[in-house]
C-alpha cells in the first residue's frame, strides 16, 4: 500500500503542476527571471546577463530526477553514499556530452542536447554501477544491482524529462505548429488543448515567426534542445 501510496501523491502533485505551468508559463512575464549588470556602456547603457526561468525550471527537473533516483535506490537497500556515488560518475559524463554531442550531431557551438547526454549516460550507466562497486560503492557483502540500477535511472530520467519540459514552455520553444494547420481530425482536440504564446522575446517569436498573428499553438510538441 505504501508503494501505491508513493505514485499516487507524486501523480497529483505533478498533475497540479502542470496544470498550472500550462496556464501560466506560455506568458511574457515568466521568460526572464532575472537580469545582472556587467558594465555600462559610455551612453549610459548596461549589458548584461538574463537569467531565465528556463534554467530555474531544468535545474529543478535535475534535482527532482536525482532525488526520486535516491529514493529508489533506497528502496533496493543501496546505500546513500553509492547512490550518490552513481550520480556524480553519471554527471560527469553526460553534462560535457551535451555539448560534446550537440556539436557533433548539429553542428553547433552554443548549444546543448539533453538526448545527447542521455545516451551517452544510458550506455555506459553498467560500466559505471559496476565501477562504483569496485572502488567500495557496494554494500557489505552485496553489490549494487545493475538492472535494478538501470531500470532506476530510467525512471528518475524520464521524470526529469517530463518536468523538464516546463522549462520550454517559459521559454517558448520546441513547439509545434499553429492549430490552424493541424488536420480537421486533430484540430477538433487541440482546439481546445493549447499554448497561447506572448511576448516577443519567446523563442516561438523570433524562430518562428509564429506570435504575428497570435496563433493558438497546439501540444503537437518536438523535443530535444537547450
Amino acid at each position: 500500500m505504501g508503494n501505491e501510496s508513493f505514485v499516487l501523491g507524486l501523480a497529483v502533485i505533478c498533475a497540479v503542476l502542470v496544470i498550472w505551468a500550462c496556464k501560466t508559463l506560455p506568458g511574457e512575464s515568466w521568460q526572464i527571471l532575472a537580469a545582472v549588470p556587467i558594465a555600462k556602456d559610455e551612453d549610459g547603457w548596461w549589458r548584461g546577463v538574463n537569467l531565465t526561468y528556463y534554467g530555474l525550471l531544468t535545474a529543478n527537473a535535475a534535482v527532482a530526477s536525482v532525488a526520486l533516483f535516491c529514493i529508489l535506490m533506497t528502496a533496493l537497500g543501496v546505500p546513500l553514499t553509492g547512490t550518490l556515488a552513481v550520480v556524480v560518475a553519471e554527471l560527469a559524463l553526460c553534462v560535457p556530452a551535451a555539448k560534446f554531442i550537440a556539436r557533433i550531431v548539429e553542428k553547433k557551438e552554443c548549444t546543448f542536447t539533453v538526448g545527447g547526454a542521455f545516451f551517452v549516460g544510458i550506455v555506459l550507466a553498467p560500466w559505471v554501477v559496476s565501477l562504483v562497486n569496485w572502488s567500495g560503492g557496494r554494500q557489505p557483502g552485496a553489490p549494487i544491482p545493475v538492472i535494478a540500477s538501470l531500470a532506476a535511472i530510467m525512471i528518475a530520467y524520464t521524470f526529469g524529462e517530463g518536468l523538464g519540459r516546463l522549462a520550454c514552455i517559459s521559454f517558448g520553444c520546441c513547439y509545434g505548429k499553429p492549430v490552424t494547420d493541424l488536420p480537421s481530425a486533430v484540430r477538433r482536440i487541440f482546439i481546445r488543448w493549447h499554448f497561447i504564446f506572448t511576448g516577443e522575446t519567446k523563442k516561438i517569436a523570433y524562430a518562428s515567426g509564429l506570435m504575428v498573428t497570435g496563433s493558438a499553438i497546439s501540444f503537437h510538441i518536438h523535443h530535444d534542445r537547450i
